[in-house]
């Protein structure tokens, strides 16, 4: 069987004051301001951010995924 997708779109990203990307996700029910390194929603951490894509590990399903942004 398949896994399921993630429960996440992602929105976009910025730019933070130290230069750092930060990447915004929602869900149905929150919006989620990440940065490289972040662990959240119990079992997802943020790999990294660049202007294209966000890449997610899953840990509940040993699995790495990428999420592109819109397209401005």
């Amino acid at each position: 069987p398949s896994l399921p997708s993630l429960p996440f779109q992602a929105l976009g990203y910025s730019q933070g004051v130290e230069g750092n990307l930060q990447a915004y996700l929602a869900d149905d029910q929150q919006v989620y301001v990440v940065h490289q390194g972040d662990r959240f929603d119990k079992s997802y951490t943020v790999l990294s951010i660049t202007s294209q894509k966000i890449i997610l590990r899953d840990e509940l399903y040993n699995r790495t995924v990428e999420l592109p942004f819109p397209a401005p």
